[in-house]
């Protein structure tokens, strides 16, 4: 039976889905079996494992609004790897939901109801939400596998001016849900994105884990902002974890080393 991993954040170009494609394909290489939930109506998600447009035609929205079954919707990668994929039609969803009578009164747990006809195939279902609050973002809060696992919360921070105060902000809430709603709900790390060699984005970081040393585990782990990561994510056609070694260059296989490293942290 899977656990959930949640990747949340809510601004948006913090490597949210970069994080969900590479540790999902990690767990996969060690022969884990892994769906990839793709919330966000951008569907990066497509995009970090290039599939075209005229495959997985059947997707989220046709899950959680026109109850299509969910074995239609899921869209198979590879051997351990599947795919639940959105597009632009979730811009709508919150509209199409609480204009809807039947679909309004049980909003909340949407989301949780259809992943558990399949949370039995998986050991790993890991959502990559949209990068803001929203009814979308307390359905995955929902999600409970119940069989005794946390479902984990992930959460990239990018330390620039008023994130830090953008994070407590976010802690607060999904401690609220925590405590009204599920009490399975874990934040299990905070990982430092994008982040740049200069005074400023040092002092923040500290400051963030000074100020919730109590509350968060932040992760030993920084993805640091650099042309060339940012290159690999302009020319991918898949994730940089399923890259193989003698195809990358020195630096590429540096970050990807730096997700390996982290999922091994994470403990899954």
């Amino acid at each position: 039976m899977a656990q959930y991993i949640i990747i949340n954040a809510y601004k948006g170009g913090v490597l949210k889905t970069t994080i969900t494609s590479n540790l999902g394909s990690i767990l996969a290489l060690n022969d884990k079996k892994i769906l990839l939930v793709g919330l966000d109506a951008q569907d990066d998600l497509r995009i970090s494992f290039n599939i075209s447009e005229d495959k997985a035609e059947k997707n989220l929205y046709d899950l959680l609004v026109e109850d299509v079954d969910i074995s239609e919707c899921i869209y198979k990668y590879n051997e351990n790897i599947d795919l639940i994929l959105s597009d632009e039609r979730m811009e709508n969803y919150e509209f199409d939901v609480l204009t809807n009578i039947y679909k309004k009164e049980d909003y909340m747990t949407a989301l949780d109801s259809k992943l558990s006809e399949v949370v039995d195939d998986y050991d790993y279902i890991i959502v990559d939400t949209a990068p803001s609050f929203s009814i979308l973002s307390l359905q995955a809060y929902y999600l409970n596998s119940k069989n005794g696992k946390t479902t984990d919360i992930i959460i990239p921070f990018q330390p620039e001016v008023y994130a830090l105060k953008n994070l407590v902000r976010q802690i607060t809430k999904i401690n609220r849900f925590k405590a009204e709603f599920n009490p399975d709900l874990h934040i299990k790390s905070v990982i430092a994105t994008k982040t740049m060699k200069n005074n400023t984005h040092r002092m923040i970081l500290n400051s963030a884990k000074q100020a919730l040393a109590n509350q968060v585990d932040f992760s030993n782990i920084e993805i640091r902002n650099t042309i060339k990561f940012t290159e690999y994510l302009l020319t991918n056609t898949k994730p940089l974890a399923l890259e193989k070694d003698a195809d990358l260059n020195k630096e590429y296989k540096q970050f990807k080393q730096l997700y390996f490293d982290f999922a091994e942290e994470l403990g899954y």
